[in-house]
């Protein structure tokens, strides 16, 4: 490594190998089939999060719905 005026130079590869750089994105073969296996994982925990999730929100709209209803009988809340 060359340093310039305390400034580290570092050298291009494309200098070195006189190949081009990898793309930014893009990973090797060795490390797609690790990642696949922990995107599946990631996957497969976080269906019964989002369903429950899902499952609480349809629960709170119905309440919300059922808390308006109550009002409008309640108070006589009308629209116009």
């Amino acid at each position: 490594m060359l340093v310039l005026r305390g400034l580290p130079i570092i050298p291009s590869p494309l200098v070195e190998t006189g190949k081009p750089p990898a793309p930014v994105g893009v990973m090797p073969a060795a490390t797609v089939a690790p990642a696949r296996a922990v995107a599946l994982t990631i996957v497969l925990i976080n269906a019964p999060i989002i369903e429950a999730g899902a499952a609480l929100t349809n629960q709170i709209s119905a309440l919300l719905v059922l808390v308006g209803r109550a009002l409008v009988k309640d108070v006589g809340l009308r629209r116009p």
